[in-house]
């Protein structure tokens, strides 16, 4: 196990919640943990796939894993600030089922109301980009589609997670 592979102690959190593979065509369906482990070795080292270690197995195999897990679909949240307030930007999130935290300007006309409760959570929002941001992968948006890059940002996400989901009292 290397340095920044999931421990025994998170894959059994974490390995629960991946969907269950398949092997294709006479193959066998190699261990999730260890598709996993190589997805989290290119986010945190920021390396294309190509030369991703191979301890992990094929570039391409744990790629195609990747494409797929991303695709399946991830929720949408929006925390904005005050310079997202404009009746076009409120309408279209609320189109797509997405509250709006959003405070008024203070020279707006008509000031629309705003969860000032949730907005004060946006702090922790905030702090949270800058853990992020500390994967390479993801501060430098190697990734050429939004898909492959919102995957990434859901395995950082889970990757932050994870330690204070284990250690809760």
């Amino acid at each position: 196990m290397a340095r920044a592979d999931l421990s025994d102690e998170q894959w059994a959190v974490v390995g629960a919640l991946l969907p269950a593979e398949r092997g294709r065509k006479a193959r066998p369906a190699h261990d999730n943990r260890r598709f996993l482990n190589g997805m989290l070795y290119v986010l945190r080292v920021g390396c294309p796939w190509r030369d991703m270690h191979e301890r992990y197995g094929k570039w391409n195999s744990v790629y195609v894993r990747f494409r797929r897990w991303a695709e399946q679909g991830v929720r949408d949240a929006l925390l904005a600030d005050k310079r997202y307030d404009s009746d076009a930007v409120r309408e279209r999130l609320l189109l797509h089922n997405i509250l709006p935290v959003i405070p008024p300007k203070a020279n707006r006309r008509d000031p629309a109301s705003c969860d000032y409760r949730r907005y004060r959570d946006r702090n922790h929002v905030e702090r949270l980009f800058n853990r992020l941001k500390q994967f390479r992968r993801i501060a430098t948006r190697y990734d050429k589609t939004a898909a492959s890059f919102l995957g990434f940002l859901c395995l950082a996400a889970v990757r932050l997670w994870l330690p204070h989901y284990l250690n809760r009292p």
